[in-house]
């Protein structure tokens, strides 16, 4: 990232990436001798939700959804995704509630689905989320396994 002079996100006069990791990655990198903890600077620093502790200058934040492909390494082990990023790597749009749906379908209105006219829905939809990679210069994908 620092070769592709990827924006580094700034902290109390310090400057960061950020990592997304999965649970089973965890275990590995507070396993590292300079793993600094989030409870060791979280009262000076504001800090990110989900946000575990930083190495090498890496702010790491665990998500349960971060992706793992089953069985995708040597001897089918399993093999974890991590994302790294820099600064504006991806933007995010909120088009607020400008795409906003109600639906209502009455009783009846099912046709054959509802021969006793007894069904009546009521839903909603929203269309008004957007997230893109603007940069993919500024985002690595690191595919690695773990021991957990």
């Amino acid at each position: 990232l620092k070769r592709n002079k990827a924006p580094q996100f700034m902290r109390a006069g310090k400057g960061y990436y950020v990592a997304i990791v999965g649970p089973d990655s965890v275990f590995d990198l507070q396993a590292d001798t300079l793993w600094q903890d989030v409870s060791k600077y979280q009262e000076s620093e504001a800090i990110f939700s989900g946000e575990i502790g930083r190495l090498f200058g890496v702010i790491v934040v665990e998500t349960p959804t971060a992706h793992v492909f089953a069985g995708a390494g040597s001897g089918n082990a399993d093999v974890a995704s991590t994302l790294v990023f820099g600064k504006d790597a991806y933007g995010v749009v909120d088009l607020g509630n400008a795409n906003v749906r109600a639906i209502i379908k009455n009783r009846g209105s099912a046709g054959t689905a509802d021969p006793l006219d007894q069904v009546s829905t009521v839903g909603w939809k929203v269309d008004g989320f957007a997230a893109k990679i603007l940069q993919n210069a500024w985002l690595v994908r690191i595919e690695h396994g773990f021991s957990a």
